[in-house]
């Protein structure tokens, strides 16, 4: 396949890319740059996965509690 058809080819395609994590979100910037209609799925409210922001109603960090012995 020529570099033109392949291109042809790209811009035609609809790709959907589930999970908006860090990998889905590169996978998806990656393709829209080769000029392919990306659609980013994910389960929460908003993208971001383990990177996303979140508010909480406490003082508390989210996570596990570890307690360090000095």
């Amino acid at each position: 396949m020529s570099a033109a058809a392949a291109a042809a080819a790209a811009s035609a395609a609809n790709v959907a890319v589930i999970g908006g994590g860090i990998s889905g979100a590169v996978c998806a910037s990656l393709l829209a740059a080769r000029g392919v209609a990306v659609t980013l799925f994910d389960s929460g409210r908003g993208a971001g996965g383990r990177m996303a922001q979140r508010r909480c109603s406490t003082n508390l960090l989210p996570g596990p509690r570890v307690l360090v012995p000095r």
